[in-house]
């Protein structure tokens, strides 16, 4: 009889909107969501979603990560230029601190335990800050001849060239 094997966990990390955002949910409330794309690309690829809420302290996010056999840093809005040792300036876009501090721990703790992490527009910004990286805070007004990157398209047209390297985790 052949066995069948477990599929691996995959942690999502959550964005968070405001209640009455979107018409919906109570004003003053927090709502935490994730596309459902990440969890049927996983589902698809044989593994297991596991959302992980904005509202983490350490322990619980410590054991999340234990459990956990790869990382999705999603998107969401802009990580708090603080958070890179800078002021903010014109052009910033909406912040939340609180899904900056979690994220940016998750990040840590998966680095810690050399777990894949597979990051997406925020979460891309939010692993290159738990690197040491900086960021523009709005480049448009500070990169000339600057790619869109909040097209008003269907945001499933590809954007960006992905290039992936030889001996890589993805190679």
């Amino acid at each position: 009889m052949k066995t069948k094997e477990k599929a691996s966990l995959i942690g999502i990390t959550c964005s968070r909107v405001t209640g009455g955002a979107w018409g919906i949910y109570s004003l003053g409330h927090f709502m935490d969501y994730t596309f459902s794309d990440y969890s049927q690309a996983i589902l698809h690829a044989g593994g297991a979603p596991v959302i992980i809420p904005a509202a983490q302290d350490s322990d619980s996010l410590s054991r999340i990560l234990d459990s956990v056999q790869g990382l999705i840093l999603s998107g969401g809005p802009d990580v708090h230029p603080k958070r890179y040792g800078e002021e903010p300036m014109a052009g910033l876009g909406e912040v939340d601190e609180a899904l900056d501090a979690m994220e940016l721990m998750a990040a840590g703790l998966a680095l810690e335990r050399d777990l894949p992490i597979l990051a997406i527009c925020r979460g891309i910004q939010v692993l290159n800050i738990a690197l040491g990286g900086t960021l523009y805070q709005d480049i448009p007004s500070q990169v000339p001849d600057s790619l869109c990157h909040n097209p008003k398209t269907d945001k499933a047209v590809n954007t960006h060239t992905v290039r992936i390297e030889v001996g890589s985790r993805l190679r």
